[in-house]
């Protein structure tokens, strides 16, 4: 049986496919969304690789999308995390997850609140990933220039956000990347 572009093919009938007949279901691109929802709800960690397929599929929906941000494998919720489609209230929720590489995918991606980057500034595990977000805010920046790590601060130093407050900060700073790094606001 064969699942490219089959017609008849039944989000029930991709219970009972192959593990092949699934994993090429999912890397087609012609796969319909309701075929993509259902390879998505296949349980287990035999059927990752197929889910991982899936939550990179062009067509994916957000639907799916919000279903997949809790599944058990961390590289599916960490795709699920940076998804540009992924909606804030998800990626919010995937800022706090157990997984730090989840957490800093989250935290990187320009769909979440800014609010949720005002809570996560004070851990210095995640900087980076919100220092590398384009729409973190001044007032974030202005604590990430405070940085005690150099790469913080020649990221801030970079931002398309900076600010009077941030660059009065890093104009003095003791790495002269950081202060080369700098753009006049």
């Amino acid at each position: 049986m064969s699942v490219r572009r089959s017609s008849n093919y039944t989000p029930e009938r991709i219970a009972h496919a192959s593990p092949d007949e699934r994993l090429e279901a999912a890397t087609d691109p012609h796969t319909p969304f309701e075929i993509l929802h259902a390879l998505a709800q296949l349980p287990g960690s035999h059927n990752a690789r197929v889910r991982g397929a899936v939550v990179a599929h062009p067509s994916l929906s957000v639907e799916t999308l919000v279903f997949m941000a809790d599944d058990e494998e961390t590289s599916i919720r960490r795709t699920v995390a940076g998804h540009l489609n992924t909606p804030t209230d998800v990626v919010n929720r995937l800022a706090f997850d157990v997984d730090q590489s989840v957490r800093t995918f989250a935290l990187s991606n320009p769909n979440i609140d800014p609010g949720v980057l005002r809570v996560c500034v004070s851990d210095p595990t995640v900087e980076v990933a919100i220092a590398k977000n384009p729409e973190t805010p001044g007032d974030v920046l202005v604590t990430l220039a405070g940085s005690a790590r150099a790469e913080v601060r020649l990221l801030v130093a970079k931002h398309d956000n900076l600010n009077d407050d941030v660059f009065n900060i890093l104009v003095n700073d003791s790495d002269v990347k950081v202060i080369n790094a700098l753009h006049v606001p």
